[in-house]
């Protein structure tokens, strides 16, 4: 729920998409490398658990299901039986070094801080073994937050052991770590506590430094900042002020022009508004000649029929609504194209299966072996552990389409969605035929933590297709998503906001689904209050603020209609946000709900007129 910037996720598929065209000559220049191994995808995907079983992987996958389960002796033991296999052998370490991990943090709440510091320190061992032996490894650009993490445990250990200078550098190499991974917020308040009590013992010359950072990092109201105040309130209070100071006045700030493009959809939508709508027509229809290929295309093809629609030219706008529904069937234009037709939403969708192929000769080797260990895993259904593999299985213009497909299915099974994303947005982008199919809509909507939605939507009356067309466009389904602005988790929440709606909350585990989608769901729950129940409100203020909704309905005065108000929301990403989630929803609605469909008025004034806010 970042601010103005939603989760990278399925944003980047929704511009892909914004961005399609399909030229007969583009889908006819990217012939198949083997076009006389051409397979249905269905059957790929079902050969991928015939062909693929290993006996390895299948170790691995029960020792990693163990280390979840905090069964730490029995994930140690089994991945010890793996340390020997080339295929594996950094899978069974990177399981025996968090298994140890584990165990020496067990043993610092038993008070056994001699044998808890001799556990981390092996798993230190371990995790530096990867790096050494295994180059081809997934886990390399993680290493240091694996570091980083098993040295959070030694600097509790030392801290017990009250060898406090041991202490504080084992934490400061490990607070250094974190920081290069983007992921101070994975320490518990009990790592910072530890360290702050060495700081008053013997404090060093990076204690008030770090100590300054850490309280940056977490909101105030957090369980972690508060043990810094408690400890070192002046600390806090020079925090405060600072962040208060601006890091940049606006004369050294940098201006950016709009795009030509931009302008130019702006100056006619503003005839619009204007209910100009001749003048709004003729706008368009210059803006379409003069960029055909803009990002804003869609929309000023939609606007133009509207423009129409206004202007009582019935014939012409029912045109270009269904010539619009039919080349961008999966973009909000589309989709709302479709709905001013009254055609169903899934007309344009082919119900033949894409051809596909599990190969390419344009792969690397070491793209190869993470092919093979990733189909090895999707076999076993260990989707975690193969979407460390797929992570390096990235689109290139030298990769057939029908091996790209493929790519974006197991990405699909090992519910490493964000990626497959990607992937189809890149078919789409080339106009690979079958990709707007029903095998595709599967791809890019996929339904997962069902139930989880299901029960807090309940407890919070919500709808739970809503909640999870929002979890898509957060987080794509990722429960350890963790955005550069700091939103975490499934329904990407602010620590801040986290730490406003449940006080309780340790930030560490806004990535734990369950507390996550508790939290994000009243959250949700609140901002529909507070805009007497409008969803697109309350969508709007779950990524740009309540505070900006409240400034965007005060200028309009309340008065735009629903489509009028998302359209001239003036932070591109909300307004793209708020769009994709209708269309998300709507896509799953016929997904879930078949024949059952609602109208776009339920997204607006569902408890009444939306009132213009009081100044708050």
């Amino acid at each position: 729920m970042s601010k103005h910037n939603p989760f990278l996720g399925f944003t980047y598929l929704l511009r892909m998409i914004v961005l399609w065209i399909i030229p007969t000559s583009l889908s006819a220049s990217i012939p198949s490398n083997h076009p006389d191994e051409l397979t249905p995808i269905d059957n790929l995907q079902e050969a991928i658990i015939k062909k693929h079983h290993s006996k390895q992987a299948k170790l691995i996958n029960r020792a990693f299901s163990a280390l979840q389960n905090k069964k730490y002796s029995e994930a140690l033991n089994l991945s010890s039986k793996s340390l020997s296999d080339f295929q594996f052998s950094d899978y069974g370490l990177w399981i025996a070094a968090g298994a140890l991990r584990g165990s020496a943090q067990q043993l610092n709440q038993k008070r056994n801080y001699s044998a808890s510091l001799n556990a981390s320190q092996k798993s230190i061992t371990m995790i530096l073994q990867i790096e050494s032996k295994n180059p081809y490894s997934p886990f390399i650009r993680d290493l240091p937050k694996e570091m980083g993490l098993s040295e959070l445990v030694s600097g509790e250990s030392y801290c017990g052991m009250k060898k406090w200078i041991l202490c504080q550098q084992t934490f400061e190499k490990a607070f250094q770590r974190l920081q290069t991974q983007n992921t101070l917020t994975l320490i518990s308040s009990q790592s910072i506590e530890e360290y702050a009590k060495s700081c008053q013992k013997k404090e060093g010359p990076l204690c008030l430094g770090w100590l300054q950072k850490l309280s940056t990092v977490f909101s105030k109201k957090s369980l972690e900042s508060q043990t810094i105040a408690k400890l070192f309130p002046n600390l806090s209070n020079l925090t405060d002020k600072q962040k208060a100071i601006k890091s940049a006045s606006k004369v050294t700030m940098s201006y950016k022009a709009p795009d030509l493009d931009q302008a130019a959809f702006e100056a006619a939508m503003k005839l619009y508004f204007e209910e100009s709508y001749s003048k709004a027509a003729k706008s368009f229809k210059q803006f379409l000649e003069d960029y055909p290929r803009s990002a804003h295309r869609f929309r000023a093809r939609y606007w133009l029929a509207q423009s129409y629609v206004n202007s009582n030219d019935q014939e012409i706008a029912q045109k270009i609504h269904q010539e619009l529904h039919q080349d961008s069937p999966l973009t909000f234009y589309g989709f709302l194209a479709s709905m001013a037709t009254g055609q169903p939403l899934d007309t344009t969708i082919r119900a033949t299966l894409p051809l596909a192929i599990d190969t390419d000769p344009s792969l690397q080797p070491h793209e190869s072996f993470h092919l093979r260990r990733a189909e090895n895993f999707v076999a076993e259904k260990a989707d975690e552990l193969a979407s460390y593999e797929l992570r390096y299985l990235r689109s290139r213009d030298s990769l057939s389409s029908p091996f790209l497909l493929y790519l974006a299915m197991l990405n699909y099974e090992a519910k490493n969605y964000n990626h497959g994303f990607f992937l189809v947005g890149e078919l789409i982008q080339r106009g690979y035929e079958g990709i707007i199919s029903s095998f595709g809509l599967r791809l890019i909507f996929p339904v997962n933590f069902m139930n989880l939605i299901k029960a807090n939507a309940d407890e919070n009356g919500l709808d739970p297709i809503l909640v999870l067309s929002l979890i898509k466009q957060e987080s794509a389904f990722d429960e350890d998503a963790n955005s550069s602005s700091g939103a975490m988790g499934l329904m990407q929440l602010m620590p801040a906001t986290a730490n406003e709606t449940d006080p309780q909350i340790k930030t560490a585990e806004l990535v734990e689904a369950s507390k996550n989608v508790a939290i994000g769901t009243k959250y949700l729950k609140k901002l529909l209050l507070r805009f007497n129940g409008n969803i697109v409100y309350a969508l709007a203020g779950y990524n740009a603020g309540p505070n900006a909704v409240d400034r965007w309905i005060k200028e309009s005065g309340g008065k735009k209609r629903m489509l009028e108000f998302i359209e001239a929301i003036p932070y591109k990403e909300t307004r793209e946000y708020v769009g994709a989630i209708i269309r998300n929803y709507f896509w799953y609605s016929k997904r879930l709900n078949g024949g059952t469909q609602k109208t776009l008025d339920y997204f607006w004034n569902v408890y009444g007129p939306p009132e213009t806010p009081a100044a708050r």
